[in-house]
């Protein structure tokens, strides 16, 4: 449960963090700090605490960006299933295949949320104005993807180590007195 509110509290702050800044970056040139933190989630995480994280970071995205409430949720279920798969094929921890992979998952995303839009009635995101913010956005979440894996793999390690502080005394009951 701590590596939960853990995740949760990094991609929280990440969201923030991204929000803040986010207007000092050429538009679309910011990295998808959220989906990284799912994405990290999926591979350091047990299936439903990854699961759960992915969804609450979904909500926290929907209501932060001011998009219909469900469209970042489903699409974070989906990049943490879809990492979890991929792990299963690949080895996600190696920073370059990690790379490659966001690449793909980014341009999934970024297409996949358009077509949300889209469905939801809300002004078209397809065209030129689309690809022209996909590729910095995509390259800038896939060059930091392997720094998020890191330290959410860090903080999970560091929480998850439950050795005990000190050695046990062991007490054989061996052979009885005379």
């Amino acid at each position: 449960m701590k590596s939960l509110a853990f995740v949760c509290a990094l991609g929280a702050l990440l969201l923030f963090a991204g929000g803040a800044l986010a207007g000092s970056a050429p538009r679309g040139a910011w990295p998808d700090l959220g989906l990284l933190v799912v994405v990290a989630a999926a591979l350091h995480l047990p299936a439903t605490t990854g699961c759960l994280a992915g969804w609450s970071l979904g909500v926290m995205t929907d209501l932060l960006s001011g998009a219909p409430l469900g469209h970042f949720a489903l699409l974070r279920l989906l990049a943490w299933a879809a990492t979890r798969v991929a792990d299963r094929q690949l080895d996600l921890r190696r920073p370059l295949v990690l790379v490659i992979f966001v690449l793909a998952l980014t341009a999934a995303d970024a297409f996949a949320l358009a077509t949300l839009a889209r469905a939801a009635g809300l002004p078209p995101a397809f065209g030129p104005e689309l690809l022209g913010r996909l590729a910095p956005h995509a390259l800038a979440t896939a060059g930091v993807a392997p720094l998020v894996a890191w330290l959410v793999g860090r903080g999970v390690a560091h929480l998850e180590d439950r050795r005990p502080a000190r050695a046990a005394l062991r007490l054989s009951a061996g052979s009885p007195l005379p």
